[in-house]
C-alpha cells in the first residue's frame, strides 16, 4: 500500500509525463500547421510576383512581343490565383479583370484604380501591411 507522500510523487511524475505528451503533440501540430503556412505564402509570393511582372506587358511602353507572352501567361496566373489566392486577391483580380476587359468600356482611371487596388492586396496579403495609393506607381498607360 502506498503511502500519501508516495502516492503524490507518482501523481506529479505521471502528470509531468502526460504533459509532457501533450505538449508535444501540441507543438507538432502547432510547427505542422506553421510549416503549411510558410509553404503556401511562398507560393503566393512567386505568384504574385509573377503576376505583377506580367502586367507590365499592358503598359502602352511595351512590345508587342511582350503583350502576347503577357496575355498567355496571366491567363495562366490568373487561373493560380484562384487557386492559391486570398480571398481578398482574388476578388481584386476579379475586379481588375472586369475593368481591364475593354467590351465593357471603362476609362484609363478606373483600369489605373483597380491596378492600384490589385497591387495593393497582394502585398497586404504577403507581408500584412498597407501601403497608400500613391505609392503604386504606374509608368505608362495599361491597355
Amino acid at each position: 500500500m502506498l503511502t500519501f507522500g508516495q502516492s503524490i510523487i507518482i501523481a506529479i511524475i505521471s502528470s509531468g509525463i502526460a504533459a509532457t505528451i501533450v505538449g508535444g503533440f501540441f507543438t507538432y501540430f502547432v510547427n505542422n500547421k506553421l510549416d503549411r503556412r510558410q509553404r503556401i505564402m511562398e507560393i503566393r509570393k512567386k505568384i504574385y510576383s509573377e503576376t505583377h511582372e506580367e502586367l507590365a506587358g499592358f503598359f502602352d511602353n511595351a512590345t508587342l512581343d511582350a503583350r502576347q507572352k503577357a496575355s498567355t501567361a496571366l491567363l495562366i496566373l490568373y487561373r493560380q490565383v484562384q487557386l492559391w489566392g486570398s480571398v481578398g486577391v482574388i476578388e481584386q483580380f476579379n475586379k481588375f479583370w472586369d475593368v481591364f476587359d475593354k467590351k465593357n468600356g471603362r476609362t484609363q482611371k478606373e483600369i489605373n484604380e483597380e491596378y492600384t487596388n490589385l497591387i495593393i492586396e497582394m502585398r497586404k496579403d504577403l507581408t500584412g501591411e498597407n501601403i497608400n495609393k500613391k505609392d503604386v506607381r504606374r509608368y505608362g498607360k495599361i491597355n
